[in-house]
């Protein structure tokens, strides 16, 4: 999953549920078992709502400028 964000007048009417579950009910028809999905780190209304489906964390992407490399190596 990419990316899903639902508009603020729309959240709190389940939208995201139903659009997940259609997802689901697709991946099913195409033998998809797994899903794989990424939010940012202290996006927590993110977090709560794949945690609440069942997500769990199991990588850590992480990014750092060049610059800031090269002058910690230093």
């Amino acid at each position: 999953i990419a990316s899903i964000h639902i508009q603020e007048n729309f959240k709190r009417q389940s939208i995201g549920s139903k659009l997940v579950k259609r997802l689901c009910e697709f991946f099913k028809t195409k033998n998809v078992e797994n899903v794989y999905l990424s939010y940012v780190i202290g996006n927590t209304e993110a977090e709560n709502f794949w945690n609440k489906l069942g997500f769990q964390n199991i990588m850590i992407i992480a990014d750092s400028t060049i610059g800031d490399i090269i002058k910690r190596l230093a």
